[in-house]
């Protein structure tokens, strides 16, 4: 007599489905569209947990004419995501996210690479994130990409380190 699977509980069910992916893979960073906005949002509650962002929080940010949201892919499948906002002189980064079995490989590097070219295309002069203290992963990720901590500052009861990159321009 052959074995029925079991059927796992409802409660249990997985937030990503697993998929094949290794650090030589190349994800694809494009702009993100509506279709990413269910997975973005499981995503932030993923790694944000009591901070996430809900789908409104998402839509309402998404708003403002000088906020632009993309997204690192492979085979259609989310790896993470930045939301960030263009000003005269700088990039704000508001928003930085990748799935933690798809951290350390390579997936946040692109993301801020592709921050970092616009800086020299755009004439823009300053790449900024605002870390939370208690986050010193992704403080020590910004540190090895050349961002420096330049400022510590004091938000809804928390402190973040206001990190900066400076491009690349001739004086």
């Amino acid at each position: 007599m052959a074995k029925t699977p079991k059927k796992k509980p409802a409660n249990r069910r997985k937030v990503f489905e697993p998929f094949d992916y290794s650090p030589g893979d190349i994800p694809r960073i494009r702009y993100m569209v509506s279709v990413d906005m269910s997975a973005a949002v499981r995503l932030d509650r993923l790694c944000f947990g009591a901070d996430s962002w809900v789908e409104e929080d998402f839509k309402n940010i998404e708003r403002n004419k000088n906020v632009i949201s993309m997204a690192a892919t492979h085979n259609n499948h989310l790896l993470g995501y930045m939301i960030y906002e263009l000003s005269k002189n700088r990039i704000t980064v508001l928003r930085l996210c990748v799935l933690p079995d798809h951290q350390r490989k390579k997936v946040g590097t692109r993301l801020i690479e592709r921050l970092k070219e616009k800086l020299n295309i755009q004439g823009r002069k300053q790449l900024v994130v605002d870390v939370p203290d208690s986050h010193l992963p992704l403080q020590i990720f910004l540190k090895k990409l050349g961002f420096r901590a330049t400022d510590i500052l004091k938000r809804d009861g928390k402190e973040y380190y206001r990190m900066l990159y400076c491009g690349r321009h001739k004086k």
